[in-house]
């Protein structure tokens, strides 16, 4: 995939937020430098939680239908309901 420019106006609070991480020792150099970071980041987080899900439902869909019984929809409201 090609490389993207992106434009971008920040509000006085943002922009003023990104001025102290350019200034202090962060190891960012250029504001493109910090928000290619922060989309790495989310990058990251979105795939540990993709593995977090595959994990957590690895053993249901494993189990095969034999594993599950059938309730009733108002076993599941009062399950849910406060008590």
């Amino acid at each position: 995939m090609a490389n993207r420019r992106l434009h971008m106006t920040l509000d006085h609070d943002l922009s003023a937020h990104l001025d102290r991480k350019l200034q202090v020792e962060t190891g960012y150099e250029t504001a493109e430098d910090y928000v290619g970071e922060l989309i790495r980041q989310d990058m990251e987080a979105d795939d540990a939680t993709a593995a977090f899900m595959r994990d957590l439902l690895a053993d249901a869909v494993n189990d095969g239908e034999d594993s599950y019984r059938a309730i009733e929809p108002s076993e599941v409201i009062r399950r849910n309901s406060p008590r």
